[in-house]
């Protein structure tokens, strides 16, 4: 969650918080990324999040890696500080050249100038280069040509970890799982969205052995503990464990929720090894999903009914409990769980049985391609890959409403997944309309069934950050040429475009047809 004050400052240039840290800390309010290591004294939020930037911080590299600028004119973009070569930024990477350069904070805009639509570099140094200089020189100019400016297009933040390019906590979560730096063996258990966030914050609490039970205040010194004795069994201490698991009450509760699902067992182990076993006691692929709702709803009914006795002196009754959690369990499965229609009292009732995994059937529409309407044209297109990424081709097909065909193209596209070549079909079809002179007037759809591809184009989102150049040339295309569109349709309407993208990944011939004067 820290990760993504990162994130919100370089895309909520206008909100009142940003205004305020950058009036505190004297940041220029123009820049995209905030490098808190250049902040020498904050606050506890900000020291916190200067720790990210340390190298040795395992989460150091994917913020390095995450968030990239995606560069329009270059007037939000340091050059030496916020370009990256080689995962370091360009004054680490071409130390000497830095050092000569006369305007070192300056953003990308002000070290050159357009001309033709043309942008030419202007890096001025302070003296001449030495000869053994030079080398380092050369190489940094190299960098200087692979960095491609958009003449009045805002620079903007994104996300490389995410297809859309647009950061989630999710995703951050997921790159510390796949790299095995994940917080902790609890991890991916507690933040799946499956209950309230207030339950997964008090959740990861509980495990941490930072909830404020009776042991754990008079450990801190709090003044007022008397006794530590559990409120719920009088019977032994109140630790965590005690609380949750070994306390009588607490385990008799456990048991009944347990029963409704056939399972019987008892435990004296701590919550952590509880929590670590949970799945082991269902069998079902298609209950499990309410399962694990099931335990967060157990350790906060716990945990109210304990408030209930400290705090308002009301004793705490079992089955009443028993129902709260059949109650929760069935509001979060509708709620958080799968959608499901049931109604909310028979969920309640009978939570083992409607309490399943239910994966929603769509209709499809199998109509085959539909036309476009009056003089309009529709250009089908496809992308195909062999793999995720692997061998992947771009086809496309024009027609009229009488389904004359105008044009037809199949090509290889080299190494890419799905998604990507139908950016690319995508890009394709429009180059081929912008350069011919009679498609250029005409009300033309640019058809694709990818959802993801019709998303990036038609929103803010950049969608991978590779294909960012492709999704503004795309963009700068329907602008000038009025009449292009992009819209998404089902598979069963695209079959033809389809067929010759699966042409082009099998590399069977690159193919352009005309029939258009």
């Amino acid at each position: 969650m820290m990760v993504k004050w990162i994130w919100r400052f370089g895309r909520e240039e206008d909100s009142l918080w940003r205004k305020f840290l950058c009036a505190k800390y004297k940041l220029d309010s123009n820049l995209i990324m905030w490098d808190v290591s250049e902040i020498s004294n904050g606050s506890q939020f900000v020291k916190a999040l200067r720790k990210f930037y340390d190298n040795n911080h395992r989460v150091s590299r994917f913020i390095k890696q995450g968030f990239q600028i995606v560069i329009g004119s270059g007037n939000r973009t340091r050059l030496w500080h916020d370009i990256r070569w080689d995962q370091v930024p360009l004054k680490v990477a071409f130390p000497r050249i830095f050092a000569l350069a006369s305007n070192k904070n300056g953003v990308i805009s002000k070290l050159g100038s357009w001309a033709a639509s043309m942008w030419n570099w202007d890096v001025k140094l302070r003296r001449s280069l030495f000869n053994w200089e030079i080398d380092q020189w050369n190489g940094f100019k190299l960098v200087l040509e692979n960095i491609k400016l958009r003449n009045n297009i805002q620079d903007a933040l994104a996300w490389h970890f995410c297809p859309n390019g647009i950061f989630s906590v999710s995703s951050f979560r997921r790159c510390l799982e796949e790299s095995g730096d994940h917080m902790d063996e609890f991890f991916p258990f507690i933040w799946k969205g499956i209950c309230p966030p207030k339950i997964e914050v008090f959740t990861w609490q509980l495990l941490k052995g930072r909830l404020m039970v009776r042991e754990v205040l008079r450990r801190f010194g709090v003044n007022g503990i008397v006794s530590v004795e559990c409120p719920l069994c009088l019977a032994g201490s109140e630790s965590i464990d005690h609380l949750f698991l070994q306390c009588t009450w607490s385990n008799k509760l456990w048991r009944l929720c347990m029963g409704v699902w056939g399972v019987h067992s008892c435990s004296n182990a701590t919550v952590s090894e509880w929590l670590l076993g949970w799945n082991g006691f269902c069998s079902s692929r298609s209950s499990s999903r309410v399962w694990n709702i099931l335990f967060f709803a157990v350790i906060w009914t716990i945990w109210e009914c304990r408030n209930e006795v400290v705090f308002r002196g009301i004793q705490a009754d079992v089955y009443l409990a028993m129902d709260t959690i059949k109650f929760r369990v069935a509001l979060w499965f509708k709620n958080f769980g799968c959608g499901s229609s049931s109604d909310l009292t028979l969920l309640m009732l009978d939570p083992k049985e409607r309490c399943v995994d239910q994966y929603t059937v769509k209709t499809k529409n199998l109509s085959g391609w539909l036309p476009p309407v009056g003089n309009a044209l529709l250009f089908n297109i496809g992308g195909s890959s062999r793999g995720n990424p692997g061998d992947a081709g771009i086809g496309g097909v024009l027609r009229d409403a009488n389904g004359k065909v105008f044009c037809l193209f199949s090509y290889y596209v080299g190494i890419l997944d799905s998604n990507a070549a139908e950016v690319h079909a995508i890009h394709k079809a429009c180059s081929l309309i912008s350069s011919h002179p009679i498609l250029r007037d005409r009300c033309i759809s640019i058809v694709s069934d990818s959802r993801s591809a019709v998303s990036w184009i038609n929103s803010d989102n950049f969608g991978n950050i590779n294909l960012v150049n492709l999704v503004y040339d795309i963009r700068y295309c329907i602008q000038s040429c009025a009449g292009i569109s992009i819209i998404h349709t089902n598979r069963e309407s695209n079959t033809l475009a389809d067929s010759l993208a699966k042409g082009g990944s099998g590399k069977i011939c690159d193919r352009l047809e005309w029939s258009v004067s």
